[in-house]
Formats: structure tokens, C-alpha cells, sequence
């Protein structure tokens, strides 16, 4: 498959304009002060399997069959292995008693570190 740089560009810009979006950046900072509800994450999760199962749809369209299926079973398999890290995370936090309120914030500071980490 041949992807020209508007290709590539066009795909960034989504893909960052959904990150800004899901860490309320594009909120004005008022969704990561909130606790979300059980009905918030599910509609926040049912958006990005959405939108992986779009891409994975572009895939079969632009690159044929087998590639979309390959996309497919990478994704299903990806998301069956981080089941794991929510019981982690959740041992961790009840552990070390952090407030639920806070527990987003954990998370993105940790996730920020690590990639602080990575590019020294």
C-alpha cells in the first residue's frame, strides 16, 4: 500500500484530535478535574473501538482483504492482553489508597514519565 503525506498527515491530525479530545484537552481541562461515571467510559470506550474498527475498515478498503483481517486480529489481540493491566492498575491503587477522583491524573502523569523516560 502506497500512502502519500496527506495520507499520513490526515491520519496524525485524527489521531491527535482524538487523544486532545479523550485527555479534555479539548474540554478546557474541565473533564479531567470530574470522576467519569460507568456511562461515560463506556461511551468513551465504545468511541475508540469505533474508531479502530473504522481504521481497520479504511485498511480493507485501501489494502485489500488479508491486511484487514491481519489489522483486525492484531487489535482483538492487543486489547485482549491490557484486560490485565486494569486488574494491575486497580491492585496498585487499592494498595496504595489513591482516591478515584485522583486516579486519572495518576495515570497520565505516569504515562507522561515513561515517555519522559524513553526519549532521553
Amino acid at each position: 500500500m502506497n500512502i502519500t503525506v496527506l495520507g499520513w498527515l490526515l491520519f496524525a491530525a485524527i489521531l491527535l484530535a482524538a487523544i486532545a479530545y479523550d485527555l479534555g484537552l479539548l474540554a478546557g481541562g474541565r473533564g479531567a478535574r470530574r470522576e467519569l461515571t460507568l456511562r461515560q467510559a463506556t461511551i468513551r470506550s465504545a468511541g475508540w473501538i469505533g474508531l479502530a474498527l473504522a481504521f481497520g475498515f479504511a485498511v480493507t478498503i485501501l489494502d485489500g482483504r488479508n491486511a484487514g483481517l491481519a489489522f483486525l486480529t492484531a487489535y482483538l489481540l492487543e486489547e485482549s492482553l491490557s484486560v490485565d493491566n486494569i486488574f494491575v492498575f486497580v491492585l496498585i491503587f487499592a494498595e496504595l489508597r489513591i482516591p478515584a477522583r485522583l486516579q486519572r491524573n495518576v495515570l497520565l502523569w505516569a504515562f507522561s514519565a515513561r515517555w519522559l523516560l524513553v526519549a532521553c
